[in-house]
């Protein structure tokens, strides 16, 4: 009987090669961020070229029946993941066909034949030879035993048992966004054992939500009032009787420091603190903060606060004390999360250092980490090959310095988890699981009336070429650009991954567009692409010195953009409108256009409209009279667009007084000559459905009628069992 096993054959078709072994996926020899269940797919549709690998077939290998996951989500999300990864469209394929309601096929041509290596089981030696064999090694071992190692030989310790995830337990079920923002970074989880803490922007202007540990019976979260608005959870008192919150409403800065108690909501400033972040010690004692690009400590009640480090590049969230409260771990991010990256320093300011400088490489991208409650793991969120996950690493082996062992992976899948906390007993990790989606809809005016708008893609930042032809738009979640005639035909993929991509634009002649973007490890600046495909090009720089630049848009002769460069610390008020000349590419500042952003030129180019960076007010600058007045002022406005015509410029805004995010439901258009609003549309139905990566998509199609991205994923909270040795 021939018992021998084979290693997986290597594929290879066009310029890419799949190695099914190794799980790697390698276009003209590079290789490409795939993993998980879109490898294990595009393997299965290799070993069987052009048969149909029905949907049972995928959900029996890679979703088996006690897997928690919705599959019908999960293979859809990984099959977008592989065709990205493959440049291939549903529509016109190249490699993989959809038979719809049955599976897939793959219908490309492979190159060579795939070889599989056979490897002969060691039951195959003849048992003659095997005494021969082992006989002599046995004597060669012995003497080399001898000669290598004097005295007496001393068996080596075992590696060390492998953490992981045992069991998923769902503990909400309300499909209500968990993040505040649309920050994911900003999602952060307490507990005091019995009970789980965290923001929702759900749970009401002024409160925060809550839920036991164990999950509530019908999966619902319960509030606590605040007397502050837009509370942000930062940390939890060690005997769990009090939180730090700071004040987030819609934009993220250093806002006045909390101390609210539990379990009634009774709050109070601690000090005259400001920050954005903060942490108590394990003994209560000492409270970290952040502020700006700088970390304090000061007692607890906020009265002694002394400087304790300058940070690099960033500024500090996720403060954690490790448990013996000698050091703290924090993550740096910038203002849009290009590249966070984990953070150790000691509680009295010395020995700052990157936690990971090897394993994460020069783009970064892990955060958000807890200890356990013992201090023997730490564990962390992290994205490695386009897949975000919970990673854990034991402590003694980042305080050796010869450990060689890498985190560990402990969740991998369609589903992301963010946000790891452990529970008191160590049992379980309390996570955030989402699954990011939305449906492009309009609002139909005359019938009143919500129907869907492009069939109802995942996709946000739509913008029409003038001829009222075309439209380009950016995909939701995954910040691609793609262009489509306005019924949806002829569609066409722009930009790639792992460029993330924002706010296009059509040059006025329909032969370019412009748009913000950055590849991992750069600020966000500048480029075009022709309309017809092709390769990006920049037109603004990202370096370290350079500020980050977004939302370009034409002038209507197509030889200059405008567009806002932040400020040193985001949306700040040294935010300024610059002007770029395409043929000289001299940049020049729009005048006193400090502390305003979301630049929008006028079809007709005599106006430019912007927002000023609180959110608060619509500004108009007259290209003849050279200077900015006031169009609208209100308590929350957004997204600005022009209409076709010039006369309007359409906006979302909230009721007034409310300055709520989930409160934008007021769609209207101011006339840019009588300053008179009007009323477009009240989007009430749709408060606290909204998606995008900005926090929420509105625009306006050529017609005047109101878009919005209606969210159709979910966030919700998870326990999952874990086995740490």
């Amino acid at each position: 009987m021939n018992t021998s096993s084979s290693v997986p054959p290597t594929f290879r078709f066009a310029t890419f090669e799949l190695d099914p072994r190794a799980g790697e996926l390698r276009k003209k020899g590079m290789k490409i961020k795939l993993q998980g269940q879109p490898v294990e797919i595009l393997a299965m549709l290799l070993e069987r070229p052009g048969e149909t690998i029905t949907r049972e077939e995928l959900q029996k290998k890679l979703w088996p029946a006690d897997t928690f996951v919705d599959f019908e989500q999960g293979l859809n999300n990984a099959m977008n993941r592989l065709r990205a990864a493959l440049d291939d469209d549903a529509e016109t394929p190249r490699f993989i066909e959809t038979l719809p309601r049955r599976g897939y096929r793959f219908i490309g041509e492979i190159r060579g034949k795939p070889v599989a290596v056979a490897i002969p089981p060691s039951s195959t030696v003849p048992l003659a030879n095997w005494w021969k064999w082992s006989t002599g090694l046995a004597v060669i071992g012995m003497a080399g035993l001898a000669l290598l190692i004097p005295g007496v030989y001393r068996p080596r310790s075992p590696l060390p048992q492998t953490p992981r995830v045992s069991r998923y337990s769902k503990l909400t079920n309300d499909a209500l966004p968990k993040v505040v923002l649309n920050f994911p970074l900003l999602i952060q989880l307490f507990t005091d054992g019995p009970r789980i803490y965290f923001s929702q922007a759900a749970a009401g202007l002024d409160s925060l939500a809550e839920i036991p540990s164990s999950g509530a019976v019908d999966g619902s979260t319960s509030s606590i009032r605040t007397l502050f608005r837009g509370p942000l959870l930062t940390g939890i008192s060690p005997d769990g009787s009090q939180l730090l919150a700071t004040s987030a409403l819609f934009h993220w800065d250093d806002q006045p420091l909390w101390v609210v108690l539990l379990p009634s909501g009774t709050s109070r400033r601690l000090g005259g603190l400001i920050g954005h972040d903060a942490s108590w010690s394990p003994d209560g004692r000492t409270i970290v903060f952040a502020k700006n690009h700088e970390l304090y400590r000061t007692d607890s009640d906020g009265s002694t606060p002394e400087k304790l480090a300058t940070l690099p590049n960033g500024t500090a969230t996720f403060i954690r004390w490790s448990p013996d409260g000698t050091r703290l771990r924090f993550t740096i991010t910038d203002t849009f999360a290009t590249s966070p990256s984990l953070w150790q320093i000691s509680s009295t300011g010395g020995d700052l250092h990157r936690l990971f400088p090897i394993w994460g490489g020069s783009h970064p991208h892990e955060c958000c980490g807890n200890w356990t409650a013992d201090g023997k793991y730490f564990v962390f969120q992290a994205t490695r090959g386009s897949i975000t996950g919970i990673w854990a690493v034991r402590e003694e082996m980042l305080s050796s310095p010869t450990s060689n062992l890498l985190p560990v992976q402990l969740t991998s899948g369609p589903i992301p988890f963010t946000a790891p906390l452990p529970s008191k007993d160590g049992k379980q990790i309390f996570a955030v699981g989402e699954q990011l989606r939305g449906e492009l809809t309009r609002f139909d005016p005359k019938s009143q009336r919500f129907v869907r708008y492009l069939s109802g893609i995942s996709a946000e930042q739509l913008n029409f070429s003038r001829d009222g032809q075309w439209v380009t738009y950016v995909t939701y979640p995954e910040s691609v650009i793609w262009k489509s005639r306005i019924d949806g035909t002829q569609r066409q993929q722009l930009t790639v991954p792992p460029l993330q991509a924002a706010a296009p634009q059509w040059s006025p002649n329909g032969r370019q567009i412009a748009f913000h973007g950055k590849m991992p490890g750069e600020k966000d600046h500048l480029y075009v692409i022709p309309a017809e495909g092709g390769s990006p090009e920049a037109i603004t720089t990202s370096s370290a010195a350079q500020p980050a630049a977004g939302a370009p848009t034409w002038s209507p002769d197509g030889n200059s953009v405008i567009f806002f460069e932040l400020g040193d610390l985001g949306l700040d008020r040294t935010t300024r409108i610059l002007l770029l000349d395409l043929h000289t590419r001299q940049v020049s500042a729009l005048p006193a256009s400090e502390g305003l952003f979301s630049p929008r030129w006028s079809p007709d180019g005599r106006y430019v409209v912007a927002v000023t960076v609180d959110l608060r007010k619509l500004m108009l600058f007259d290209f003849r009279a050279r200077k900015w007045s006031e169009l609208v002022n209100g308590s929350l406005v957004f997204w600005p667009e022009w209409s076709t015509d010039s006369k309007y410029v359409f906006y979302i805004a909230d009721p007034p007084g409310s300055y709520d995010i989930d409160s934008l439901v007021l769609y209207s258009r101011v006339d840019i000559n009588s300053q008179k609003i009007e009323r477009v549309a009240n989007l009430e139905q749709t408060r606290g459905l909204h998606a995008g990566r900005f926090g929420g998509y509105y625009g306006v199609t050529p017609d005047g009628s109101p878009l919005f991205l209606r969210n159709t994923g979910f966030q919700e909270i998870y326990a999952l069992d874990v086995d740490l040795p």
